[in-house]
């Protein structure tokens, strides 16, 4: 069969340039499938992961594998079909819910953890109080459930139409998306930075005040520091959120806010090296969802000795689950 590669696809760009990023996108999902499902194998089979904070770590791991499956089947419709040959509009919905499901569970997975930390460090006295197993779970599946629904909101609350991309900032009514979609981007990534700062400080100031003390807080000392480098971790998680979502973020708010004020549904697609631009960096705010093993692997011994394992470069000595833990 013979392509017309100038022939344009649903994401609005001609079939060659979107085989080019259909790739991009592909590596970027099987990346994230790999590594994530990686993080679940680790966890069950490493007892000494088990705990508390852990267990929103196996919930992000499972949003993230479905983001990579979300990508493989959204990318496919987006980059591989034609405005031609695509007519049916629930496809395309479909993508739209998916992808608001996967990536506000991850999100709010992050804030979760963030408070989780928050608490540890600024209120550790009151921790077990606070953070049980199942309140960890009723979170975890209170998120689940509200994504459920907003994504559901798109499959009868959109501006579908023939030719239009498939993209839920692009399907999402106006209304919408200033009022539903970017708040909920917007505002847990300000409250996980703010959250975060607190943290340093305060960590910080109890690092200093034990280490003006005698030797004899040496084991205080090194439990301040181990906390401080797990939240460490988790800090950088929502730091590479942050540089991985910021060019999209820009360049798509500047796309909308453009074609709301010109009402040309098409100023930025005539525009071509800032439209393929978009494509990139919307493929970029995917790697978040496997640098994340990455970071546990960099920064937490555990998991990396966990990663080695599931390789089959090691092996784990058995222990009680969740006996060294947070829970203790």
């Amino acid at each position: 069969m013979a392509y017309n590669w100038s022939e344009i696809m649903i994401s609005g760009l001609d079939r060659r340039t979107s085989c080019v990023i259909f790739v991009y996108y592909i590596l970027i999902s099987v990346l994230i499938i790999l590594s994530n499902v990686m993080v679940v194998i680790a966890f069950i089979k490493t007892p000494k992961l088990r705990t508390l904070t852990n267990t929103f770590i196996l919930n992000l791991a499972a949003s993230d594998i479905l983001v990579g499956v979300h990508l493989i089947c959204c990318a496919y419709l987006e980059y591989w079909v034609s405005y031609s040959y695509h007519s049916d509009h629930w496809d395309c919905l479909f993508c739209g819910f998916t992808v608001t499901l996967s990536f506000g569970v991850s999100l709010f997975t992050l804030m979760a953890i963030s408070a989780e930390r928050f608490i540890k460090i600024i209120y550790p006295m009151h921790y077990f109080m606070y953070v049980t197993k199942n309140r960890i779970i009723v979170t975890m599946v209170s998120i689940w459930v509200f994504f459920l629904a907003v994504g559901s909101a798109i499959l009868y609350w959109n501006r579908w139409y023939h030719g239009i991309r498939c993209m839920i900032l692009d399907i999402q009514p106006r209304a919408g998306f200033y009022g539903m979609i970017l708040p909920l981007v917007v505002s847990p990534i300000g409250i996980i930075l703010i959250l975060y700062a607190k943290i340093f400080h305060v960590a910080r100031k109890q690092r200093k005040a034990i280490e003006k003390q005698s030797y004899l807080n040496q084991g205080e000392l090194e439990n301040v520091k181990k906390e401080g480098s797990k939240t460490f971790m988790m800090f950088l998680l929502i730091g590479w959120i942050t540089v991985a979502w910021t060019p999209f973020m820009l360049t798509a708010l500047a796309r909308i806010i453009t074609e709301d004020v010109t009402g040309d549904l098409m100023v930025f697609q005539k525009i071509g090296w800032i439209f393929t631009m978009e494509h990139i960096f919307h493929g970029l705010v995917y790697t978040n969802s496997f640098v994340n093993p990455v970071i546990y692997g960099w920064k937490s011994l555990e998991w990396r000795n966990a990663f080695k394992s599931v390789l089959c470069m090691s092996s784990q000595n058995k222990v009680d689950p969740w006996s060294q833990s947070d829970s203790k």
